[in-house]
């Protein structure tokens, strides 16, 4: 079983519910129309960039703008598994750590005893 598949699900749904409202069509013709052309479901690779920023901002993810993700705009599916890698890498990568603040009473730059 793929460990992506649930997740991949919901982003591939979330890039066609949007897509959908772009074409004012319905999302489940669009669906059928998308998988009767392979199962990556092709589509418009311009199109799929004007709905990544809806796409990072519902799932939290950055994607990068390198040759690997414009290959992945290709289609639908690549589309959603490039936005689930994104965020294994995020989740697996440690969170950022804070400098911890002098102690109270130190100054920064020196000791300034008269």
């Amino acid at each position: 079983m793929d460990p992506h598949a649930e997740l991949r699900d919901e982003v591939e749904q979330f890039i066609i519910e949007r897509l959908a409202e772009e074409k004012r069509c319905d999302p489940v013709q669009l669906r059928e129309d998308l998988s009767a052309l392979g199962a990556h479901m092709p589509y418009d690779s311009i199109q799929l960039v004007e709905v990544m920023t809806k796409v990072e901002a519902r799932f939290g993810v950055r994607l990068r703008t390198d040759l690997p993700t414009a290959r992945d705009m290709r289609s639908v599916r690549s589309f959603a598994e490039r936005v689930c890698d994104e965020l294994d890498a995020t989740a697996s990568q440690p969170a950022a750590t804070t400098p911890a603040a002098p102690p109270a009473g130190d100054a920064p730059g020196g000791d300034h005893h008269a």
